[in-house]
């Protein structure tokens, strides 16, 4: 379960919704060096994903006079035609219901870091992913490979890296390498494990062109892992440390 709420400062949570989307604009300006698009805003307020807010008292003051929204937590929940582009399929998992909850945007303005804030959105939507989605193996990320307080933040939650993808991340126009960190939930289980299990269970079918076939497909997946996106779409960029 999630931990009580950060008392200190007095703070609100609740989802976020298309009327907070000015201050949703200033919040990302302050945390991340990405200009996003308006359609990226428009998503992430929207009821398509799952979203966490933080709003300290006075939250509806207007915007451009202290907004009020102090952190904020999206996810979205991802199925298995975009997980293999990923390459973040676990084959064992690899049924056609398997999902996966991607963290699109995790941002706590400077004032309000290391309250707690970053500590319980992150706990919220562990507790939600597992309390809920049965199906749902894991949740990942991506994340500057420069950015060493983020980089610890997930690692105290059990993420871990799988991969780093250079020039992921476009700042200043500049590439920066990204890193790929993954945890495992509701016993789904790393890549190497999968592999290990699924050759396995075609070996003791004694049957040659099962094998094979298994194998193929192991490595099909097996090769997703090292085949990333290069994707251009600001959607799926996580930069600020909690």
């Amino acid at each position: 379960m999630a931990q009580n709420p950060p008392l200190s400062p007095n703070l609100v949570y609740r989802r976020l919704t298309a009327t907070d989307e000015a201050q949703v604009r200033e919040l990302c300006a302050e945390c991340f060096p990405i200009t996003y698009p308006d359609r990226w805003y428009s998503y992430i307020t929207s009821d398509q994903v799952f979203s966490l807010s933080a709003w300290t008292e006075g939250c509806n003051r207007p915007p451009g006079n202290g907004s009020g929204l102090v952190g904020m937590l999206v996810a979205e929940l991802q199925g298995l035609e975009q997980l293999e582009g990923e390459g973040v399929l676990a084959l064992e998992r690899s049924e056609t219901n398997t999902t996966a909850m991607y963290v699109i945007s995790l941002g706590i303005t400077e004032r309000y870091r290391r309250c707690g804030i970053g500590h319980y959105l992150m706990t919220s939507l562990l507790d939600h992913v597992t309390s809920t989605l049965s199906n749902c193996w894991a949740v990942y990320l991506h994340v500057v490979s420069s950015n060493t307080p983020a980089i610890e933040f997930y690692r105290r939650f059990g993420f871990s890296s799988l991969t780093c993808i250079p020039g992921y991340y476009t700042i200043s126009q500049r590439p920066q390498d990204g890193l790929l960190f993954i945890r495992y939930v509701n016993q789904g289980e790393p890549f190497s494990h999968s592999l290990s299990a699924y050759t396995r269970r075609y070996v003791t079918e004694s049957s040659s062109c099962r094998l094979v076939a298994g194998l193929c497909q192991a490595l099909r997946h097996w090769l997703t892992q090292y085949t990333f996106r290069n994707n251009t779409d600001s959607k799926n960029r996580l930069l600020c440390p909690p």
